[in-house]
């Protein structure tokens, strides 16, 4: 039964983040709710230096959901407006009870009574949102000919993803240290003679810099055009076993991937000295993260 409740979840951020989104966006769909799309935020940032500018790289018709139209999206707007404005202070609670409401994850209860118009603004990284083990992100996303390509190809058994990533982790303070790399390394080197470890990041010159990685196999940087995120994807999937770190890019890689007896590694604690994320797939072994 679909409710009367309409559900627009906003899309922002990178690839991660967009399908987290659109997954969470699923979610809703699969409790009855009528769901809308708004990837303004594409548009709207451009010219704003105080915003990591980055590049819509899905569309919701991939994942069979609709855009929100000009008018829906003035009428969002004006909403949020008059939530934020302090003579409504009034009657807000009557507001956000059962006219318009916004919510992030932590204020998010599926079980919740919700207002005629919601408003989804958030990354919604959590495992709880997906009850299908990436099912639905991967069958959507093997409609892209390039990821279908790649998944059809066989793998190398001693193949290794290992993704460094730099950039606005080290402002965060939240960048994996060399000591955490190193023991990737030792992992790889214990389970194959010859491990072909493929190493994806951020910061080409920094890993250059480091004598641990002098023997590995390839580094490839990054890209923000979409379609060669998407080529960069299709390289990361073509692996057998993966170093996820704390990346939800390369959560993603690993997710669509793996094969049934990969080996997944993930940081624990996703992020240091701070609420950790529900990302850590009961099936994923964990590397420590100090």
């Amino acid at each position: 039964m679909i409710s009367s409740n309409l559900f627009v979840v906003n899309i922002k951020g990178g690839f991660g983040n967009q399908l987290f989104q659109y997954n969470f966006a699923k979610h809703l769909r699969d409790h009855g709710f009528k769901v809308k799309i708004n990837n303004s935020f594409y548009s709207n940032t451009v010219n704003k230096p105080e915003v990591t500018n980055r590049k819509e790289i899905l569309n919701c018709d991939l994942f069979d959901f609709e855009k929100i139209n000009k008018y829906e999206n003035y009428l969002i707007k004006k909403l949020i407006s008059i939530g934020e404005k302090k003579r409504f202070k009034f009657f807000s609670t009557f507001y956000k009870k059962r006219i318009f409401n916004t919510f992030k994850e932590k204020n998010f209860n599926i079980l919740s009574k919700f207002p005629r118009i919601v408003y989804c603004d958030g990354y919604w990284q959590d495992l709880d949102f997906m009850n299908d083990d990436g099912n639905f992100i991967k069958s959507n996303l093997i409609k892209i000919p390039t990821i279908k390509e790649a998944l059809t190809k066989g793998v190398l058994e001693n193949s290794f993803m290992l993704i460094v990533r730099r950039g606005d982790y080290i402002k965060m303070e939240q960048d994996l240290k060399l000591e955490y790399y190193k023991r990737c390394l030792e992992i790889a080197n214990n389970l194959a003679d010859k491990p072909i470890i493929n190493v994806f990041t951020d910061d080409v010159h920094w890993v250059k810099q480091q004598k641990i990685f002098n023997d590995v196999n390839s580094i490839t940087g990054p890209e923000e055009d979409a379609d060669n995120v998407i080529d960069l994807f299709s390289k990361m999937i073509q692996n057998k076993n993966y170093f996820v770190g704390n990346s939800t890019f390369s959560f993603f890689a690993a997710l669509v991937g793996k094969k049934g007896d990969s080996k997944v590694y993930v940081a624990e604690p996703w992020f240091r000295n701070r609420e950790t994320k529900n990302l850590l797939h009961p099936e994923w072994l964990r590397i420590k993260n100090d």
